[in-house]
């Protein structure tokens, strides 16, 4: 069996079952959990994205950029977290609870963008496309991303 099932249609929701009817042993329950599918982002634009981080935190530091009145040197990680935190602002969905043991409760924490499905992700270049123009910084298009676009467009 498949680690998941992709249902797009009743064809295949019927097809299912009937997988499920002969092949199944039902002596052991099956758990179902019905949910929409969300693609997950690729590795292109997983690529991409650090690739632009890299290329912003080379243009800020050559550009002497200040954030804060404070000039910082800026490193790729810098500029991933800086971005990360920008885009929680915008989506809750950049965003996960999880546990902190020192406040005992749950508290908000960054999803890591390993976790960003495509389209979300897609909106998140697209705000750091808007964020790297505002200092004059030109991030090369390429690949999936230019394609999604264009879609957009």
């Amino acid at each position: 069996m498949a680690d998941f099932w992709i249902i797009r249609n009743t064809e295949q929701l019927k097809q299912f079952a009937k997988w499920g009817a002969d092949y199944w042993d039902f002596r052991r329950p099956m758990k179902l959990e019905p949910k929409a599918y969300r693609q997950s982002r690729s590795m292109s634009q997983n690529n991409l994205f650090h690739q632009w981080c890299d290329d912003l935190a080379k243009y800020w530091t050559a550009h002497s950029v200040r954030l804060f009145g404070e000039q910082i040197p800026f490193d790729k990680l810098k500029v991933k977290l800086s971005m990360k935190r920008a885009f929680a602002n915008i989506y809750e969905d950049c965003l996960e609870m999880s546990y902190d043991p020192l406040m005992k409760r749950k508290v908000p924490t960054l999803r890591s963008t390993a976790d960003y499905d495509t389209g979300l992700m897609f909106n998140c270049m697209t705000h750091m496309q808007v964020v790297a123009s505002g200092y004059g910084c030109y991030l090369e298009v390429k690949g999936e991303f230019e394609k999604l676009m264009e879609e957009a467009a």
